[in-house]
């Protein structure tokens, strides 16, 4: 999968659904598409920050235990967390 493939797709989820914040796509060990919202949408301002590259001290651990339960890369499901 291209990281343009993988930014449209993290871009399409947090613009579906209004509660999530955070989506992640694991497309490699060490390379990463993350889109975070820093605020809850409102109906006139909705605001996604992208990040692309290397995984996060979380993002890591999640790495490793893919690894060793022997999920192939790229990660097929996106990884979506909410606000609290």
């Amino acid at each position: 999968m291209t990281v343009e493939k993988a930014v449209e797709q993290v871009v399409g989820i947090l613009r579906a659904d209004s509660t999530l914040r955070q989506a992640v796509k694991y497309l490699d060990e060490r390379l990463i598409v993350k889109g975070t919202r820093r605020f809850k949408p409102t109906r006139l301002h909705d605001e996604v920050l992208l990040n692309m590259g290397k995984p996060n001290f979380a993002e890591r651990h999640f790495v490793k235990a893919c690894i060793r339960a022997s999920e192939p890369f790229p990660v097929k499901k996106v990884q979506t967390k909410e606000f609290s």
